[in-house]
């Protein structure tokens, strides 16, 4: 499904996120959209992103906000 009427990009909306996560430390925020994790952008359903295995280390997310893509490093 196309991301908040932007044709051709897929991802997933970020509802909510655990305050104490890493993740939440790195500026992701509820409705960034998340397009991909370490280089990969084929993230377009909760399946997909479940599937991706992130490191204890350093990781980054590269997420759609207000029609901006950013790379968030977690």
């Amino acid at each position: 499904m196309s991301v908040y009427g932007t044709p051709g990009v897929t991802g997933v909306v970020v509802s909510k996120i655990n305050s104490s996560s890493r993740i939440a430390k790195s500026g992701l925020r509820v409705d960034d959209v998340v397009l991909g994790v370490n280089g990969t952008d084929d993230v377009s359903s909760t399946a997909d992103l479940k599937q991706i295995k992130v490191p204890a280390a350093r990781s980054t997310l590269h997420v759609l906000r207000d029609q901006v893509e950013l790379d968030l490093e977690f």
